[in-house]
Parts: C-alpha cells; structure tokens; sequence
C-alpha cells in the first residue's frame, strides 16, 4: 500500500527508493520519526559521509554524475532507519494527507535540490505518488524564511544553555547546520546527549541542569492550565459538581481543592494578561 492505496511489490520498492532519498535529502527534517537515537545517527554518519563524496554536489550533477543520493545505504542500520521513516511516510491514509509532508521533504532539501526535483518529476513514481508531487512546488520556487543568525561568541554576548549544548553535541548534519546557520539541536535530543556524557564540562552541566528546571516549570505550568480547564468544567455544569465531591474524588479536602483552583484561575488570568 502506498498512501492508502494497492500498488505492485515493485513499486511499492521504487517508491520506496525515491522517499528514502527524499529522507536523506532533507534530513534531519524527519528525525523525529526515527525510532531510536541510534537508528537517528546512523542516518547522520550516512548523510555526512555522502556530503564528503565528490559527487555530492549539484553542479557535479549537472557535469554528468549520478547523485550519490539515490543510492541505497550499505549501512545496515542506515537502511533500516530508513526504510522506518519511509514506511510511516508512504503509510499515511491518503495522498492528501500526505501532501503537506512531502511539500516539506522537497522544501528543505538543502543538500541537493537538483535531485529533488528530478525525484519530484520521476516517471518511475507511482500514480499515488505522482499525485501527492503535482501540487508540490519545485524546490528552487521554494523560498522558507532565512534562519537568525548565530550569535557570536563573545563575553558580552555569551552562548544560551541550548546554544551550549548545540556547540557540543550536535554531530554530523546537525554540527553542520549549526556551525553555518544557527539552528539548533531540539530540546530532548540536546538533554539526552549532556545526560549520555560521561565527562560533561561544568558549563555543560550547568546549562543540563537550568534547560531541564526551566522545562520542568513549563510543563508544570501546563499541567496547571489543564487541571483549571478540568476544573472549570465540572463547575460550570447545569447541575455544578460541588467541591466537596471533587475534593473526595481526588483525596483532598473541599478547601484545599477549592484554594488549587483560586491559585489556577489566578495563574491563568496573569498569563492571558501577559500574552495578549
């Protein structure tokens, strides 16, 4: 099945073939459907090695060379980190859905535009795919937002713990996205990678420990909003669901449960002020 619709084995195989190089193209745009970290950098030694090579490079294309990216990894976890993210692209339900996702592969991919194109326009797609591409536009008419820069490094205008982080352990695509763009690793995979070090510099530890106490506050701060939104639903009821009731449901007392809600609506109130 290819989006939702019956294809051949060898065509489900071939189009197969030109998502997963649409993958390596754009990566790390897809890292967040990688199943594992480790399938994740298998995939960025196999991007950075193919940047390395000779032919990697649009206009070696245009002098001839066959594009480095249509061809399959000989890393067995590259391809099977790969042929991961194409099963849960190629598996959405229907073209439409799907429309969005490979607009964005065709968008950001940086390493080669030419072969993105010509994967876009290949007579070896399927119909389904074929369909998914017709109102995807070219990447050269591509034209997403610049990145901010990178902030320079100087004692009056220090890194940001994420920044930190970044300059530590972004790796492969990521270093290289960082070092001439700016972009910065995502939250988690920057925490997992200080967590993972064995021997982190103090400044390394210090930004580890304020990004995870400030993601901390964030997620307590939303678990208050939802409690709140709960709340105020259960009270705001034809019949109200009294306090004595929601308080027994929750082992707290009716004042104490009553004072959490005051301190929510009090909470949420100042930050709507904030925002708007």
């Amino acid at each position: 099945m290819v989006l939702g619709r019956a294809v051949d084995p060898v065509q489900y195989l071939t189009d197969t073939a030109l998502t997963a190089a649409l993958v390596l193209l754009s990566w790390p745009l897809t890292r967040r459907l990688c199943p594992s970290r480790a399938l994740a950098a298998a995939i960025d030694t196999e991007v950075e090695l193919r940047l390395r090579q000779p032919d990697a490079s649009p206009a070696a294309a245009r002098r001839g060379f066959r594009s480095p990216w249509a061809a399959p990894p000989t890393d067995a976890l590259a391809c099977a980190a790969l042929l991961c993210i194409t099963h849960k692209l190629l598996g959405k339900p229907s073209p439409d859905s799907a429309r969005d996702t490979f607009q964005e592969l065709i968008g950001h991919a940086k390493h080669d535009p030419q072969t993105a194109n010509a994967i876009r326009t290949s007579t070896r797609r399927s119909s389904t795919l074929a369909e998914v591409f017709r109102r995807t536009p070219m990447r050269g008419n591509m034209h997403p937002p610049p990145p901010p820069p990178r902030r320079a490094r100087s004692a009056t205008s220090p890194l940001t713990g994420l920044e930190l982080l970044t300059d530590r352990y972004a790796t492969g695509p990521a270093a290289l996205a960082w070092h001439e763009r700016g972009e910065l690793l995502p939250l988690e995979d920057a925490l997992a990678a200080a967590r993972a070090d064995p021997s982190p510099t103090p400044d390394a530890a210090i930004a580890l420990v304020t990004l995870t106490m400030e993601r901390t506050k964030r997620i307590l701060r939303e678990l208050d909003r939802d409690e709140y939104e709960a709340l105020t639903i259960a009270r705001n009821l034809p019949k109200p669901v009294s306090w004595a009731e929601l308080g027994a449901a929750v082992g707290m007392s009716t004042q104490g449960i009553h004072q959490q809600y005051a301190r929510q609506q009090l909470f949420v109130t100042r930050s709507h002020r904030r925002t708007s």
